[in-house]
């Protein structure tokens, strides 16, 4: 009768494919990390009624210098001049777990001491899609209004 051995031989580690892979999966729990939120931020949303999905990068803002941009901003509910006043500005995005007619966004306009100077919603795909961020239900009774009309 004839008698197998079986013997094991080592394989070498590919080391190109692994450090493929581990890049993947880094990028991977990279992608689905979300940015940070202020605690004052998030309180600001809460009391109003808003609950957060996902929050993404802070990133510096600067003012138009054109009149007709400012007066844009003016109809969206901010307030330039405030905002001028501010030594740095800051705008967040943060993506609301609420939706009316598509996803809502807010955005967070703050000053380098994170302090909020103004604040707007967005809806996707509307026009006009962008407007002063009020309380959840005072905006949901005004979509609701604009669905029936």
């Amino acid at each position: 009768m004839y008698n197998k051995k079986w013997v094991t031989v080592p394989v070498p580690l590919d080391l190109p494919r692994l450090i493929i892979v581990c890049s993947l999966v880094l990028i991977l729990l990279a992608s689905c990390s979300s940015a940070e939120i202020s605690e004052e931020h998030l309180r600001y949303l809460n009391d109003n009624g808003w609950t957060v999905s996902r929050v993404l990068e802070k990133e510096p803002f600067s003012l138009p210098d054109n009149e007709e941009s400012l007066n844009e901003l003016r109809d969206k509910g901010l307030n330039p001049e405030e905002l001028g006043k501010q030594e740095t500005l800051y705008i967040q995005t943060v993506v609301l777990k609420e939706r009316c007619e598509g996803k809502l966004t807010a955005l967070i306009y703050s000053n380098q001491d994170n302090n909020i100077v103004g604040a707007q919603i967005v809806i996707e795909d509307v026009s006009p899609g962008v407007l002063k961020l009020v309380d959840s239900t005072t905006f949901m009774n005004i979509c609701k209004e604009v669905k029936e009309s």
